[in-house]
């Protein structure tokens, strides 16, 4: 997008635009980020906000498709250039998530585009090795290009689990991975035959929300939880 542009909505710069009710914006890391230094290019990201707001202010739907994450986190985590092993760019992406996720709202908060999020207190307990612990926390979710976010205050944790979080240089940290598994009983018969230790879990029978949390952290960097719910709850919670 050009420096200089004039104040006008991008429907009228794009005549077949001009009949769409829903416009979907796919948004490419070298256009978000600086190459050179990693940092978010925020006056690029200014002007695409006042598109949106144009043409949202036009009764139009917009759908903002972005990358960017993973160039952003592999800056603060300050990881070589190239090609990166998955469990790097599985970090990079989470990191960078969040710096992505946080300056994308800024720019449409500012515009009035924006919506409050749905707070889940989570008060439970969890059995460890050590027996049960409880763990408290504030937890908001949200989905962008398909993948879900949970974002964890953590309240109190018996487990010490959420202590071990690496610092990202921020006031969020990176802490986990989760993978939905289709059958609980057969997953948890597989932990029991693999060398990872389980750092916690919950397991309360079947077509109920069952997780367990195993330490990867010598092998992954970071934890790896498992999750197993029927399919409504799924669909509830990817409405949220």
């Amino acid at each position: 997008m050009p420096a200089a542009r004039k104040e006008t909505s991008t429907a009228a710069v794009r005549p077949e635009w001009r009949d769409a009710r829903r416009i979907v914006v796919k948004i490419g890391s070298a256009l978000l980020v600086e190459r050179s230094t990693g940092r978010l290019r925020s006056g690029w990201l200014e002007s695409i906000a006042d598109d949106v707001k144009a043409l949202a202010a036009e009764g139009r739907e917009i759908i903002l498709v972005s990358s960017g994450a993973i160039a952003l986190g592999r800056h603060v985590l300050k990881l070589p250039k190239g090609a990166l092993a998955l469990e790097q760019s599985q970090a990079a992406a989470a990191v960078g998530q969040i710096s992505l996720s946080s300056a994308y709202q800024e720019v449409f908060k500012a515009r009035g585009l924006d919506k409050d999020p749905t707070i889940i207190p989570v008060d439970q307990a969890v059995e460890t090795p050590d027996g049960p612990k409880r763990q408290k926390s504030r937890i908001c979710m949200f989905w962008l290009n398909g993948v879900q976010y949970e974002l964890i205050e953590v309240e109190i944790d018996e487990t010490g689990v959420y202590a071990n979080a690496q610092d990202n240089g921020g006031p969020m940290r990176f802490h986990h991975v989760c993978m939905r598994v289709p059958d609980w009983a057969s997953f948890r018969a597989a932990v029991d035959a693999q060398d990872l230790p389980v750092a916690f879990e919950r397991d309360l029978g079947p077509d109920k929300l069952n997780f367990l949390y195993l330490d990867g952290r010598k092998a992954f960097g970071h934890y790896l939880e498992y999750t197993c719910m029927p399919d409504a709850m799924w669909e509830q919670i990817a409405g949220l």
